[in-house]
């Protein structure tokens, strides 16, 4: 169980004013805040022969509301119920009319579709499911086989969207890894610990873990089949087969394209993190079994704990002073950048129906998590472009002319006044070939343009005569057909193109500066 969620006893009437507050926090969220998602999990096998009392319930689909067992001993210590608010609540306890239920497909749509957004607009994105253990995280992101869960639907609606862009050249790159016992293992590698590092931006990286380059759908979800396979499961009192390990898959986005606006060819590069974490566990959840499901719970709940802590750090806005303590746990390092830094984060928060204890701290733990302010970016680069050249190279001209003038009444030696004057008319027959090729590039890729237009408009009305019904016999029309198909087989459609893919990836400036640099040189 995380020990931040029960750090205060509030009496009942502080207990919900806090409550309030936590509502009202989270009514109008910073755009860059953690977006959380609650989601009821209906009864187990085990549960429903007990058939329990259901205490939780949803309103306007965004608030939440629990209340403890009517005549318990929480009865008495929370006599109102708690109530909490958070940008989606989703229901799938069970199907009734006044709550619209909630599949596999719902949690597609209201999370994973904005993240996949986020990923090729060129923003770093990641996904948590947290909640206890047995309370459907595992189901949530990866599925059952009957139903897919929200990691196989963004793979194959990933290589959807980035197939319809034809204008795009792209790579995707798959790694998958678990955190167990506080150690890294690849689940899609021989098994061997591996070791964390940071590099010279302070992004930390896991060292020789596999990453695997994938072309479509199938090779990806085969590739989080096996690591599924792999990684570390076991049965407890709660939880027939419950994760004992966190498991990360991460998706690398990298595209390329032309952007005719600037000149430039621009590269997104962004990664997608798809977080499966274990659940937090009372001790009775291990108490009887051996030594080492002891040990798992134990590892697993400190995890939990130390991410607690940097979340209610990061919550209360902290300076630049304050030390977050990411390093103190092995998850909380490897999602430094999505808790608190460059990342448009999603915290899936699955709750139990029947168990108040639990349910109530998962959600101050995901009250908690909806306070803290990324700070996103794009990751955009743009390689080249001629008009940005062009505007340095006129600066240093500028510069240059400058010290001349300063050169020309002071009295220095001719020699050096003379190269700096030969210097000031290379930069100018350099500024003069970059925007003559600029311009003649341009003028090529404009006329190839008209070129392709004049096919298609003659494309198009070929296409309209044919659907017009013949006045002449059926073997004249018979005749008219078989001329326009030949018609259309002498149509060159393809070469326009071909030749505007040719124009864009043109090295005419690079061979222009190389030339003229050795020249000088």
């Amino acid at each position: 169980m995380i020990k931040v969620t029960k750090r205060t006893a509030l009496s009942p009437v502080k207990l919900n004013a806090a409550s309030k507050q936590e509502t009202r926090g989270t009514e109008a969220p910073h755009q860059d805040s953690i977006k959380v998602v609650v989601r009821v999990r209906p009864l187990l096998e085990r549960e429903t022969e007990r058939s329990p009392e259901c205490l939780v319930d949803i309103d306007n689909y965004q608030s939440i509301i629990l209340r403890p067992r009517i005549n318990s001993p929480l009865a008495r210590k929370y006599r109102e119920a708690q109530k909490f608010m958070f940008s989606k609540c989703l229901w799938s306890y069970d199907r009734r009319p006044s709550v619209p239920y909630a599949n596999q497909n719902t949690v597609f749509t209201e999370v994973g579709l904005e993240m996949l957004e986020n990923t090729l607009n060129g923003f770093n994105s990641c996904v948590i499911a947290y909640g206890q253990t047995g309370s459907g995280k595992t189901y949530t992101m990866m599925g059952s086989d009957e139903e897919d869960g929200l990691i196989p639907m963004v793979c194959k609606q990933l290589f959807d969207r980035l197939d319809q862009q034809v204008d795009t050249k792209f790579q995707v790159k798959v790694s998958f890894f678990e955190i167990y016992q506080e150690n890294v293992y690849d689940l899609l590698g021989s098994g061997s610990k591996l070791r964390v590092r940071e590099n010279s931006k302070r992004v930390p990286f896991i060292e020789n873990l596999n990453e695997y380059s994938v072309s479509d759908s199938q090779e990806i979800v085969k590739l989080l089949n096996k690591g599924f396979e792999n990684r570390t499961t076991a049965e407890t009192h709660l939880n027939k087969q419950s994760s004992r390990s966190h498991s990360i898959l991460t998706v690398t986005v990298v595209q390329e394209k032309f952007d005719p606006a600037t000149g430039s060819l621009v590269r997104l590069e962004s990664n997608l993190k798809l977080v499966d974490l274990a659940g937090s566990e009372k001790f009775v959840a291990s108490d009887g079994l051996d030594k080492t499901r002891q040990q798992e719970g134990s590892r697993i709940n400190k995890s939990l704990v130390t991410l607690g802590r940097v979340l209610t750090i990061l919550s209360e806005k902290p300076n630049q002073k304050t030390v977050i303590p990411y390093r103190d746990s092995i998850l909380t390092w490897l999602l430094k950048e999505n808790i608190g830094g460059n990342s448009k984060t999603c915290m899936i928060a699955c709750v139990s129906p029947t168990d108040f204890d639990e349910t109530l701290s998962t959600l101050r733990f995901a009250t908690i998590t909806s306070r803290i302010e990324n700070q996103v970016q794009v990751n955009k680069e743009s390689q080249f472009s001629i008009d940005e050249m062009v505007k340095q190279f006129q600066l240093e001209k500028e510069k240059l002319l400058e010290c001349i003038s300063e050169l020309k009444q002071s009295s220095s030696t001719n020699d050096h006044l003379r190269k700096l004057e030969n210097y000031v008319q290379w930069q100018n027959d350099y500024i003069d070939t970059l925007t003559f090729t600029n311009s003649v590039t341009q003028k090529q890729l404009s006329s190839t343009l008209r070129t392709a237009q004049k096919k298609n408009v003659l494309l198009m009305s070929s296409l309209v005569s044919a659907f017009k019904v013949p006045e002449s016999g059926p073997n004249e029309g018979k005749d008219d057909l078989n001329k326009l198909i030949n018609k259309l087989h002498s149509l060159d459609v393809i070469s326009p193109i071909r030749d505007i893919e040719r124009d864009l990836q043109s090295d005419l400036v690079m061979t222009y500066s190389a030339n003229l640099i050795d020249d000088v040189m």
